[in-house]
């Protein structure tokens, strides 16, 4: 039997509702959801992240993060995205959307970021 991947699941607030979503997340049985900035993590699988965006009220969206890293330029952000082993996550047949968000960071263009492939 495969074991279930685990990550940080991110529950994207709308703001200002941030510490009522962590409290939903803890009334649902998510024992280690978190307050941060712009939301609440918590870990989980693939199971956690579904349930989260059927039984949660308070999220705008319902995030994986599947990896994270340092990158100081744009070839560096493409090297190490390439290290990640989305094969594990993703299907080849299935088209996805790409997002990145670039803070503090000397690669400003964050749609160049999201570009990258």
């Amino acid at each position: 039997m495969t074991e279930t991947p685990q990550f940080e699941i991110f529950l994207v607030a709308t703001p200002g509702l941030e510490a009522a979503l962590c409290a939903e997340a803890l009334a649902q049985g998510f024992a280690d959801a978190k307050l941060v900035e712009g939301g609440v993590t918590l870990s989980g699988g693939w199971p956690e992240v579904w349930r989260a965006n059927l039984e949660l009220r308070g999220p705008t969206r319902v995030l994986v993060r599947i990896a994270s890293f340092r990158a100081m330029h744009l070839e560096q952000l493409d090297k190490r995205a390439r290290k990640v082993a989305w094969g594990e996550f993703l299907r080849a047949d299935v088209p996805l959307t790409v997002e990145a968000s670039c803070r503090k960071s000397k690669i400003y263009h964050a749609g160049a970021a999201a570009l990258r492939n």
